[in-house]
């Protein structure tokens, strides 16, 4: 009798042993299934916080040393609407660029608000601005339309190259200011756009019709305003009020009358600053009720 108890006891032992041992592995079990779980969060906001913009963003605000060696805002981005102004096309890009002795291409002047302008390609890159191996687009003015005045101009320029990869779009290159242009500075561009090895990659779009490519370039001379007005308030201004008394008013047939000049603020309202009062008449029967 006393075996069997002792048996019992034994399994009773074994059973809660065994039980607090699955118990344990379901907590560790709960704990890692948490942790996993967490991981997956902390991964998932790092990728969105490191995720860079595609390929076609709109715009991209980039730094971009220029001809000042100076660092300025430039906008790159994909737009539709070819150029405005004027257009380059080059039947074989890798022909002229390895072609000996070709550093450059200068294209015909055109015009473009009075002054006479000429585009500019390095194939592989304007060296003397750090632009080797890069594409380099330039535009510069007639120095001769500059005799007359005024002797500098600030036009705001935008650079584009086709890419029919692209949906047919050019990838444009402006700059967030205008740039001065003068008798001793008749240049400006951008020395590295593209590597000649992107433009060249048949693959990447930019050529195209076997070997050929399109630069463009839009030119908007601006101006220094001359059209403003000052709206301004004046303080303790002595008779603001004019009185004009009119006669007979019953009877007027005009369609309007003008007052005598007057003066108000120091100055005399007259010509275009005349006061002028318009009258409209309606036709009203003699008859008139009046409501109790």
């Amino acid at each position: 009798m006393v075996l069997s108890q002792l048996a019992f006891l034994g399994k009773l032992n074994n059973l809660l042993y065994i039980f607090q041992e699955e118990k344990r592995k379901a907590n560790y079990g709960a704990i890692w299934l948490l942790c996993f779980f967490c991981c997956i969060f902390v991964f998932q906001v790092m990728k969105l916080g490191t995720t860079q913009p595609s390929k076609t963003s709109s715009i991209a605000v980039i730094d971009s040393p220029i001809s000042s060696d100076k660092l300025f805002d430039r906008r790159e981005y994909w737009r539709e609407r070819p150029p405005s102004t004027y257009c380059l096309k080059i039947s074989s890009f890798t022909k002229l660029a390895t072609s000996p002795n070709t550093q450059k291409y200068d294209s015909l002047p055109f015009a473009s608000d009075g002054y006479n302008w000429t585009l500019t390609v390095y194939p592989k890159g304007n060296k003397n601005e750090d632009g080797d191996g890069q594409v380099s687009l330039y535009v510069q003015i007639d120095n001769s339309t500059l005799l007359n005045s005024p002797k500098e101009v600030d036009p705001e320029i935008k650079f584009f190259i086709y890419n029919q990869k692209e949906d047919n779009k050019y990838l444009t290159y402006q700059e967030t200011d205008a740039k001065r242009f003068f008798l001793f500075k008749p240049y400006w561009g951008q020395p590295r756009t593209k590597s000649y090895d992107e433009i060249a990659n048949p693959g990447n779009g930019y050529l195209f019709d076997k070997g050929q490519i399109l630069f463009g370039v839009d030119v908007l001379v601006t101006e220094t305003f001359n059209k403003w007005e000052v709206f301004s308030f004046t303080e303790n201004l002595h008779n603001r009020f004019y009185k004009w008394e009119i006669t007979s008013f019953s009877s007027l047939e005009k369609q309007f009358y003008l007052s005598d000049e007057f003066t108000i603020g120091g100055r005399n309202c007259m010509d275009n600053d005349t006061l002028k009062v318009e009258m409209e008449f309606e036709y009203f029967s003699k008859t008139k009720y009046f409501p109790s």
